[in-house]
């Protein structure tokens, strides 16, 4: 889908999956958010909402449960990180293109 508009039930589903995520971050552990944003990244090209998941597990969970020496935003550098790393994984694909 580089070139071509997304359609109208592609933009529901990113909908439906960013909400569902977003329920993910607010009641379950912060594993099944990272499997969850791990398939979205995989099905949806450029899935930036997950660097917004990570910042908000970071706004509540990420201070108390993970500080590295003081740097607290542990899950937003892991989504961004990820986010390239799929982007660049799947330009080399067949299946991604």
């Amino acid at each position: 889908m580089k070139n071509e508009e997304m359609t109208k039930h592609q933009i529901i589903g990113r909908i439906a999956g960013d909400l569902a995520i977003f329920f993910l971050v607010l009641f379950l552990p912060w594993w099944s958010v990272c499997i969850f944003c791990f398939l979205g990244a995989a099905f949806y090209s450029n899935f930036y909402e997950a660097f917004f998941f990570g910042l908000l597990l970071d706004a509540l969970y990420g201070t108390e449960a993970i500080n590295f020496h003081g740097f607290r935003l542990f899950f937003a550098t892991a989504a961004l990180f990820f986010i390239f790393f799929s982007t660049a994984v799947k330009q080399k694909m067949r299946f991604f293109s």
